[in-house]
């Protein structure tokens, strides 16, 4: 039981390591205080944040105004709190009584998701996600600017020795500081897209689409139980390639990337000859109103349109104007594109002023 309960408090313990680290990177000045506090002079603690400190900003990086004895520290000593040996008593109380029952089984289950990385590995993790309509911008501890697309979910690994990004679902720009000793990679499906210093976008809605915006990315993909073999593609500054996340086809080769792809980040976006279907698709994205075509196959019919994607209600009237439609709001949620009344009689002549 001792055993478990160790194990149990050194989990919780790098977890809250884990996120004085990232405080103390956003706002050294605001969360210092605490973060002595909290180390006080506990050792354990002080081991545990420089871990995950350095976890952040690579191996060599000191932990920013935290040393590693009690005496440079300087902290006031945490006085012993006597409620502590019954809190510990209490949670090996109930422990027994959860493996009495079986229910640790659960409890380890829960925990699992809170945990931290092996400590030799001294992995940060941290997600990150958009809501509908949602564009979000990111710093990461190493520099590297993220912009998240709407409904975006990704998870972000640092580690000592790599930087790397599981791409759940969405888009994101990607603009990466330069670390030698730290590859950054994002990973998309069955493909790896690594960086030493880039702009790129990676899009991942059904498809996955690497676009790369300035210097060079190397996308390696796993190889399935196929007899499907792909080699690594490279990507030079303006190509783009596109391909299924499971590989059940290999991916395209690398397009020169339209102009208008890379205008996402501002939500202005030109479409040039762009079936109206697929800018419904791009715009139905960024709302939980979603324009939707009476006739769908209006679908085809190919637009000439500068457009607002982030504004349903602008995209709505100017593709109505476009198509010479009128649009129905009747239908919460919805806003329908349908063909314009036609009068019920003949116009009426105008009248002559005397």
């Amino acid at each position: 039981m001792a055993g478990l309960f160790d194990r149990l408090r050194a989990a919780w313990l790098e977890r809250q390591a884990a996120k004085w680290a990232i405080r103390m990177d956003e706002d050294p000045a605001d969360y210092e205080a605490g973060l002595r506090r909290w180390i006080g002079q506990d050792q354990v603690r002080a081991d545990a944040y420089n871990r995950a400190y350095r976890a952040l900003h690579g191996a060599g990086s000191p932990a920013r105004k935290i040393y590693g004895t009690a005496a440079q520290r300087g902290t006031v000593i945490r006085q012993p709190d006597p409620r502590s040996t019954r809190r510990k008593l209490v949670l090996v109380t109930a422990f027994s009584l959860m493996l009495a029952s079986g229910a640790v089984y659960l409890l380890l289950a829960h925990m699992a998701d809170f945990a931290p990385k092996p400590a030799g590995d001294h992995a940060v993790t941290q997600d990150y996600t958009t809501h509908i309509g949602e564009v979000r911008p990111v710093r990461l501890a190493d520099g590297t600017q993220l912009l998240l697309d709407t409904n975006t979910e990704l998870r972000v690994t640092m580690t000592p020795s790599a930087r790397r990004i599981v791409m759940v679902r969405g888009r994101a720009r990607f603009t990466v500081a330069p670390d030698a000793a730290r590859p950054f990679s994002v990973i998309a499906g069955d493909a790896t897209i690594t960086d030493r210093g880039t702009v790129f976008d990676v899009e991942s809605y059904g498809d996955v689409r690497v676009r790369l915006i300035s210097g060079a990315v190397d996308v390696t993909f796993k190889r399935p139980t196929g007899e499907l073999n792909v080699r690594p593609i490279h990507l030079r500054a303006g190509q783009q390639i596109r391909f299924d996340p499971t590989l059940r086809v290999p991916p395209s080769l690398p397009t020169v990337t339209p102009a208008s792809d890379g205008q996402w980040v501002t939500g202005l976006k030109t479409f040039d000859d762009v079936p109206v279907g697929e800018i419904l698709d791009e715009v139905n994205r960024y709302s939980t109103t979603q324009i939707v075509l009476a006739d769908p196959s209006l679908a085809t019919h190919r637009a000439f349109l500068d457009l607002d994607v982030r504004d349903t209600s602008a995209v709505a009237h100017d593709l109505a104007l476009y198509l010479k439609l009128d649009v129905e709001a009747s239908q919460p949620g919805r806003l329908i594109l349908r063909t314009a009344a036609e009068p019920a009689g003949p116009l009426p002549l105008p009248t002559r002023a005397p």
